[in-house]
């Protein structure tokens, strides 16, 4: 399966990464490598995350209040999203798909 990053979902993480940067030098380093740990577990665990209304799935990361929304289409791994957990869950739903 390929992942893939969508746009806003890139904008967020570059956003996030910035804030933890500016509270403490690395921090978003490991935010960022956080994210693709859990988006290349996706590869070979994408079916184990729950199928949500709206056809999308969601995985929390371990360190960062952070989640990543995708959705899969065919052979591909949509990430739509990439939220703090404090944000209203469904904020994205309005997000066009490829």
């Amino acid at each position: 399966m390929k992942i893939i990053i969508l746009p806003p979902a890139r904008l967020e993480l570059r956003k996030a990464v910035l804030h933890y940067n500016r509270q403490r030098e690395g921090l978003g380093a490991e935010l960022r490598d956080e994210v693709r740990r859990a988006a290349q577990s996706l590869v070979a665990n994408h079916q184990l995350y729950r199928l949500r209304h709206g056809d999308y799935r969601r995985v929390n990361l371990r360190k960062f209040p952070y989640y990543l929304v995708y959705f899969i289409r065919q052979d591909k791994i949509l990430i739509n999203a990439i939220t703090h957990a404090s944000r209203d869950p469904e904020y994205w739903l309005d997000r066009p798909l490829p």
